[in-house]
């Protein structure tokens, strides 16, 4: 037993007592000199031949060798306590292990191996490290940290001191580690989060806190980074921000959330705010009632860049101190609730799900977003990421609280901000959104597709004129310099929006803004009869396969095509030219169909000319001009296009009674036919007639409105007496001349 731990002998002074392995003294033993350990087992089987030894000599040695195995027992056989606080005051051995049955008296958790380190002076945090008699008590082989581990009870009691000595202590021992709240909800007021640390399953209850102050709002959460040195001070300004260490991988897995109560605060807060953070996971997460907090802003190196007045529209701008990066926000579950504080200036505290600036390498998706004021905010600088598959939406009664102030924050369900690039959104289902769907804000690259936008039937009922789908808007990069962000390299595709009163649009007001446009294969359904799309200050843009209820607006473009799209409006104005500059535009194949007026509306400037070729032009039953003439209007132009009212060919078969030489004239009704058609008419069997008949009969034809005249002549030497098949084709024409 001895050379288990090292010992190879127990030798017994002659004088001065037992000198043991352990380096204790035995004073009552004064015996010769013998050296023994050389046997097995029970020490007192190993004790040599004692008889020459006096009783009183026997009983002092027997003595001191049951004192030695007692010792080594500690060694070989843990004493067990009950709790860390009957730990506290054992008296150990040096090296001595225990094993505590639990963290206090009452529980079954938060035990287990603990080593004794005699004269250790580390101060103890209670977690890892404990105080001792005589020493520092250490958590032996030390697995899998819980809340326990810090004597956390979860019982609703402010545990934010014992939380944060939790996270210091697991930093210090595992460096990087999952931290299991056990499935509890633990009550705090505030903490930091360091790196390389996972907080699993459980609760997160900042309902009682008041730590975020008015001064410090715009840059701490109730969750701060580790990285940061206080909360006093702004970690966002260049200087500061470059001075940080980064932040690595943090993340929350299964973690409910509570905050205070609406009103708590007059002014939004976060539950976690970061900088410079690499590495950020927010997994199967979800929060109920959480008002006007946002649940997490991540914000990068941004502060400071300066974008001056000469920066080119479409050059892409990165942040002076980098991005913060690796983002991922996925199967989460909040709801912000009915409920929300007010501002000083009375304004309802409806706030994003989230705000993240200058953050590279982001996904957000698959998460259920309910009563923000943005489902997903990516805002300015942000570069390489998507947001897809989430559910996003806003119920009636907070749409009635947004409404209720002149004074109210912007809405949207998906926002990408400014000098943003390479980012996606699609396939997410927005819903009640009835200031904006998606908007693209002065950014480059992008896919979006597959998104859903919709309105419930009381959303519908609203009068809110900036009701948007998909907005692309080119603005001011930064004030006060005056370079503007361009919006370029973004397609849209495969889309549907109901009932917005601007499905898809180009706001703004920076000429030639938005380039390489790619619009296709979307159903754009505005609400009562306004535009469907509205494209304006673009160039080198495509436009193809669209299906709107609305019309087309086209304003300042060049080098744009629209080609196979259909546009069927309640209302008048299908196609609504305005007077801005167009240059080399194309409109072939389109549908534009106007219920209750006009179908196209022709504003253009003097100098212009615009050419429709085929495709549909449908105003009212047929029985309403097609254009509509502004004041200084330029040419409209429209070849070959059907008016959904006439058929192009026609087949009659009138009765001819003509001498040789003469002439009549046919009239033939037809619905839809317009002055400044073509009509040609054709003579069936031709041939045979002249062959077997000698019959010679030639047609003019001439178009009125609803009319056709057709003027017959016998070109022959004899009376024609017999009934002909004629064959009328049209081709439809419409002008600033004949309007159709």
């Amino acid at each position: 037993m001895l050379a288990a731990i090292g010992v190879t002998s127990v030798t017994f002074a002659a004088t001065g007592g037992v000198a043991q392995a352990f380096g204790q003294v035995n004073s009552a033993a004064s015996v010769t000199s013998a050296t023994y350990g050389k046997g097995a087992g029970n020490p007192h089987g190993q004790i040599g031949d004692l008889s020459s030894l006096k009783t009183a000599e026997k009983s002092n040695l027997v003595g001191a060798i049951n004192e030695t195995f007692s010792s080594l027992e500690a060694f070989s056989v843990p004493s067990v306590v009950d709790s860390i606080s009957e730990l506290t005051t054992f008296e150990a051995l040096d090296k001595q292990i225990v094993i505590v049955k639990a963290f206090y008296d009452d529980s079954k958790v938060g035990g287990g191996k603990f080593i004794f380190t005699l004269g250790d002076v580390a101060t103890p945090d209670n977690v890892y490290r404990f105080a001792g008699d005589g020493g520092i008590w250490y958590r032996l082989n030390w697995k899998n940290p819980d809340i326990y581990d810090a004597g956390i009870k979860a019982d609703g009691t402010n545990e934010t001191l014992k939380f944060k000595a939790l996270l210091k202590a697991v930093v210090a021992y595992f460096g990087s580690a999952t931290v299991s709240l056990r499935g509890k909800s633990v009550k705090l007021t505030d903490f930091e989060h360091p790196s390389n640390i996972t907080l699993y399953n459980g609760g997160l209850d900042f309902s009682e806190s008041t730590t975020i102050l008015s001064d410090n709002k715009y840059y701490n959460g109730f969750i701060i980074g580790g990285n940061r040195a206080d909360r006093t001070s702004n970690p966002s300004a260049k200087d500061a921000y470059a001075a940080l260490d980064e932040l690595r991988n943090i993340g929350y897995i299964k973690i409910s959330f509570k905050t205070p109560p609406a009103g708590t605060y007059n002014f939004s807060t976060d539950i976690m705010y970061f900088h410079k953070l690499k590495g950020f996971k927010l997994v199967n997460c979800d929060g109920d009632g959480i008002n006007s907090n946002r649940i997490c802003t991540i914000v990068g190196g941004a502060s400071g860049t300066v974008t001056t007045n000469d920066i080119g529209v479409f050059d892409l701008i990165d942040p002076v101190n980098g991005w913060s990066s690796d983002i991922l926000i996925k199967y989460n579950n909040f709801n912000a609730g009915h409920v929300f504080g007010t501002n000083s200036s009375g304004q309802n505290l409806i706030v994003p799900s989230m705000r993240l600036t200058a953050c590279e390498e982001v996904e957000v998706s698959h998460n259920t977003f309910k009563n923000f004021n943005f489902g997903v905010l990516i805002d300015a600088y942000s570069r390489n990421g998507s947001a897809h598959h989430n559910n996003l939406s806003v119920d009636d009664e907070v749409l009635d609280i947004w409404l209720s102030t002149t004074s109210r924050t912007a809405q949207s369900g998906m926002y990408v901000g400014q000098s943003a690039y390479n980012v996606d959104v699609y396939n997410n289902n927005i819903y009640n959104f009835i200031n904006q769907g998606i908007v693209y804000e002065g950014v480059s690259g992008g896919n979006v597709y597959g998104n859903r936008i919709q309105f419930s039937a009381y959303a519908k009922t609203l009068t809110v004129t900036l009701s948007q789908g998909i907005n692309l808007q080119p603005n001011i990069r930064q004030h006060p310099f005056t370079a503007v962000a361009g919006v370029q390299e973004i397609y849209v595709f495969d889309n549907y929006i109901e009932a917005s009163n601007a499905p898809f649009l180009m706001s703004g007001s920076f000429s030639y803004a938005l380039k390489e446009i790619n619009v296709h294969d979307n159903t754009f359904n505005s609400k009562n009869g306004s535009m469907s799309m509205q494209v304006t200050r673009c160039f080198d843009s495509v436009f193809s396969n669209n299906s709107c209820i609305g019309g087309l607006m086209i304003g300042e473009t060049n080098n744009c095509s629209f080609i196979g799209n259909k546009y069927n409006t309640p209302s008048n104005f299908a196609l609504y030219l305005t007077g801005a500059e167009k240059l080399n535009l194309l409109l072939e194949s389109n549908t534009f169909v106007a219920d209750a007026g006009q179908a196209i509306y022709n504003g253009t400037a003097s100098t212009a000319l615009i050419e429709l070729f085929g495709g549909k032009i449908q105003a009212k039953d047929g029985t309403s001009p097609a254009l509509r003439s502004g004041t200084g209007v330029g040419k409209v132009r429209a070849y070959e296009f059907v008016n959904g009212v006439t058929e192009m060919r026609h087949t009659i078969s009138p009765t001819i009674n003509l001498a040789a030489g003469a002439r009549t004239v046919i009239t033939q009704a037809i619905a839809g036919l317009k002055v400044g058609w073509l009509a040609e008419a054709k003579l069936g069997s031709l041939g045979s007639l002249w062959t077997n008949s000698s019959i010679d009969i030639t047609l003019k034809a001439g178009v009125r409105n609803g009319e056709v005249d057709i003027l017959v002549r016998n070109e022959g030497t004899a009376t024609v007496n017999l009934t002909f098949t004629f064959m009328l084709d049209f081709k439809s024409h419409l002008s600033n001349v004949y309007t159709n």
